[in-house]
């Protein structure tokens, strides 16, 4: 045996730690309970996770840690899973054999996950990659084909992260847990790892390390402390103002578009009564029973995460401020949501605080921030999301009166998340008059933001480039998906994922922040021109990625519960998947709505 293998010999002979890396819904959950066993339950958790057993005599530590969104940039996944991936390697002290970079068999991978990808793995330094292993999930799916042959016809970007790797790879059936021999040859894989690693396991800077902890030291005392504020502020409430079991209670829905605005309001009301997956378009109100109140729900259109308000069609605003102000009675508040999955920065409160400016300065008195995709955050505190995130967040939260709640809208029937929103509400109405917008202030406010010409200019010019980008990606989407309807039918659907190329995208996302504004003052110049549309390029990138991988993410669930019909394609499947296409075609015809924004 050679000094080198016998080093490695005596790191993993014993004990074997590794880290499991990877997007949403790539797999690491069956990953841990393949290697470990179907007795090892592991929790949806929204920070690292550490499971160990014993494994052919071996003590195997395994670290789950948060996913991301496979198609978005780093800038656009929130703090709390960039540092949570960051300190994984902590829990597995002196440090993983390797990481399990996981990934779908079947999933056609594209250029536009190769940078996101790479940026979230780098978070731990370049040296990840020399203690990589790309572990494919879902090798059930390879149909008369062998994981070198789908390697080979997967495309360059992935033949170029496994280059990235040193082209180690590995697959699992999950399905099949009972084949253990696909995990002692993942072990001998990792072996391997450490060998060519001259038996070293990846270690990160004591110093870093050090660094990484106090600051989530200070997160969980902060989150701690704000969590006390927000229980003696409600009992204070409680002690001293009149507070009661209204009977009615009527609310407003504010936020971004695909923020889980309308998912909000079934799990309020407890009905179907929104629409989900698609862009609301116009005012809807919704009524129902709930907890002995009578509610009244009103779902508002979306505005953009990255535009300023000055790029929202007029009638966003207008339908916004028309379907409030002839309400016969005025609402009791306002929710405002934000999903709990995503980044909040100085550039969303900027576009927030404008969204909101037509209601005027008290409607902040009246606001309750509600955070959805709470599933996301698994067993962490909403706190730590708001800590970590950074200063912008914490602002919204503090002028909203340190209001705030956290939906998980899988949770449906947790009566529990509702009923306290709504003695969060009553507490609010009880501190405070009833919100009454003052129209004379309003009038002024909107008077305030009017464009002067040369800026109508410039904004018209933005606004058919938008458009025409806006509609150039609807109609490739519609493409691939009548294609993946198409084939869904004509195959037993075991790999709909590898057979449906997303849409194509211009314009490279090359700046490392968004600016703050644009003006006529970005036209002073071609190049400068030339930079200012690829900002905006990059912008409407942003703003369709999240929306598409959310709409496509229930699609390919859609097809996925058809293909586990136990005959295959049922009338059942037909229907949900006819509902899926009807629930798309509603999506798509918003998005071409934008052909009105001017």
């Amino acid at each position: 045996m050679s000094q080198v293998q016998e080093a490695s010999s005596n790191v993993t002979g014993t004990e074997l730690r590794a880290v499991i890396l990877g997007w949403h819904k790539a797999g690491k959950t069956s990953v841990i309970n393949t290697i470990l066993g179907p007795g090892v339950a592991v929790s949806v958790s929204g920070q690292c996770l550490k499971k160990e057993g014993y494994v052919n005599g071996r003590k195997i530590t395994l670290v789950d840690t948060p996913g991301w969104w496979k198609d978005c940039s780093i800038r656009d996944s929130p703090e709390l899973c960039k540092q949570a991936v960051m300190r994984s390697v902590s829990l597995c002290p002196p440090g993983p054999h390797a990481f399990l970079l996981v990934i779908q068999a079947d999933l056609l991978f594209k250029e536009k996950f190769m940078e996101p990808l790479v940026q979230h793995m780098e978070l731990l330094s370049e040296r990840v990659w020399a203690h990589t292993i790309v572990l494919f999930t879902g090798g059930d799916s390879l149909t008369n084909m062998s994981i070198e042959q789908r390697i080979q016809t997967g495309g360059e970007p992935l033949q170029k992260l496994l280059e990235k790797c040193g082209n180690r790879y590995h697959v699992f059936d999950n399905f099949n847990t009972s084949n253990r021999t696909q995990v002692s040859t993942l072990f001998e894989k990792i072996d391997n790892v450490v060998s060519q690693n001259c038996g070293r396991s990846f270690e990160i800077d004591l110093e870093v390390l050090q660094g990484l902890e106090r600051r989530w030291e200070e997160v969980q005392r902060r989150a701690a402390a704000r969590q006390s504020k927000v229980q003696e502020e409600r009992s204070l409430i409680k002690d001293k103002a009149y507070l009661r079991h209204l009977e009615e209670l009527r609310m407003v829905l504010l936020g971004w578009v695909m923020s889980g605005k309308s998912s909000a309001g079934n799990t309020i009301l407890k009905q179907e009564g929104f629409m989900t997956g698609e862009r609301t378009t116009k005012c809807i109100r919704r009524f129902g029973d709930v907890a002995g109140r009578k509610m009244a729900v009103l779902d508002t259109p979306g505005y953009w995460k990255f535009f300023s308000s000055k790029f929202n069609p007029e009638w966003v605003q207008a339908a916004v401020l028309k379907d409030v102000l002839k309400c016969k009675k005025f609402p009791h508040g306002v929710l405002l949501v934000l999903p709990a999955d995503t980044s909040f920065k100085e550039e969303q409160k900027k576009i927030i605080e404008e969204n909101m400016a037509i209601f005027g300065e008290q409607i902040w008195r009246h606001t309750i921030v509600l955070f959805t995709w709470g599933d996301f955050l698994g067993d962490a505190l909403i706190e730590q999301h708001i800590e970590s995130e950074g200063e912008a967040l914490q602002w919204l939260i503090d002028k909203c009166g340190n209001r705030y709640h956290v939906f998980d809208n899988t949770k449906r029937g947790d009566d529990a998340q509702v009923t306290e929103l709504l003695e969060k509400i009553e507490e609010m109405v009880a501190g405070n008059c009833l919100f009454r917008p003052d129209v004379t202030e309003l009038s002024e406010m909107k008077a305030e933001l009017l464009l002067d010409t040369s800026e109508e200019v410039w904004i018209e010019d933005f606004l058919n480039l938008f458009k025409e980008e806006w509609n150039r990606r609807t109609k490739e989407f519609r493409e691939n998906l009548e294609q993946l309807w198409a084939e869904s039918r004509d195959s037993t659907m075991k790999s709909y994922r590898s057979k449906t190329p997303p849409p194509k995208f211009h314009g490279e996302d090359e700046s490392t922040d968004t600016p703050e504004t644009f003006g006529p003052e970005c036209k002073t110049d071609s190049a400068q021109v030339f930079n200012t549309k690829q900002h905006l390029l990059s912008l409407v990138e942003r703003e369709w990625s999240r929306q598409e991988a959310i709409v496509m993410e229930k699609v390919c669930t859609t097809l996925l519960h058809a293909n586990l019909a136990d005959d295959g394609f049922s009338e059942m499947g037909e229907k949900e998947i006819s509902a899926s296409v009807a629930k798309v075609e509603r999506w798509l015809s918003g998005c071409e709505h934008e052909k009105h924004m001017q």
